[in-house]
């Protein structure tokens, strides 16, 4: 094989593998990354993002706990690219208040769903409390049965995951103050009856391929849909910062994941196509031997 065809071979693969790696176009069911809003406006109430069917419900004691803030967050590391934009959410608890202290509905689901977020604290370390905070899906405004939970557990602070409202946990994994920590977490059933019984999480995931789950829990949840995006706290001290941002809802892995953009198709086979043309005409300039 000459050398310019072995070129046009290899530079071939290399497209074609890229073209390979194409994700399918994500099919969120709800989205809310808070650029629709000003900086410092409390959430409830508030009506951005898209695929929510209501307003945001906030129950916190004071507008100033629950608030939107200046600065999103960020997580772009390996294929995944999660910038937060100029807006997030920020909790800043206070005393008293409702101990589910914000909620949103969605259509409702029955299948396996797929939820992620970006997650960061400053403040819940070292005071020896419990500081317990949770994010989750279920069927109404109240505990949410699917969720991820920070708290204090055994080992130090970290993540665990609940099927149902009890403390259940097959795992944990251990986070580090002012971190900004990207989570996946999948509700799904196992068996027949319709019940979620399943809780997975991803913590901080590199590709658009799932790979192995950080955590599992298998626990009946106690409820066979999912309407309500719900955060939940417990045991806080005040001055306890939670923020979030770019909360994504969906049915696959792939819809609740942003990555880098990889060239499309069209683009690939033209590049391509450019290439192979640019090797024929330097064949032709060749003199002949």
């Amino acid at each position: 094989m000459s050398r310019v065809l072995r070129t046009i071979t290899i530079i071939g693969a290399m497209v074609l593998a890229v073209l390979g790696r194409q994700p399918a176009s994500a099919v969120l069911i709800a989205f809310e990354g808070f650029e629709d809003y000003a900086a410092d406006v409390p959430l409830g109430g508030l009506n951005g993002g898209s695929g929510w069917t209501a307003a945001w419900g906030s129950g916190v004691r004071s507008p100033d706990e629950l608030k939107t803030i200046a600065g999103g967050l960020s997580y772009i590391t390996g294929e995944v690219s999660n910038p937060g934009g100029n807006r997030a959410l920020q909790f800043v608890y206070d005393v008293g208040g409702n101990a589910i202290f914000l909620n949103r509905p969605f259509a409702s689901q029955t299948g396996t769903v797929y939820m992620s977020l970006l997650w960061q604290t400053t403040t819940a370390y070292g005071d020896g409390d419990d500081d317990f905070i949770q994010y989750g899906l279920n069927s109404a405004a109240d505990n949410p049965r699917t969720s991820v939970v920070h708290w204090y557990g055994n080992d130090g602070y970290d993540f665990q995951v609940r099927s149902g409202t009890g403390q259940g946990r097959s795992a944990s994994v251990a986070t580090n103050p002012g971190q900004t920590y990207f989570l996946v977490l999948r509700a799904s059933d196992t068996g027949t009856d319709g019940i979620y019984d399943r809780v997975e999480l991803w913590v901080n995931p590199v590709s658009q391929d799932p790979g192995t789950t950080s955590i599992v829990h298998n626990a009946n949840s106690g409820i066979s849909s999912l309407q309500y995006f719900v955060g939940r706290h417990a045991r806080l001290n005040r001055g306890d910062t939670y923020r979030i941002d770019n909360i994504r809802i969906g049915t696959s892995f792939l819809d609740v994941i942003p990555f880098i953009p990889i060239p499309e198709p069209a683009s690939g086979l033209l590049a391509l196509l450019g290439v192979l043309g640019l090797c024929a005409a330097r064949r032709r300039r060749r003199p002949n031997a």
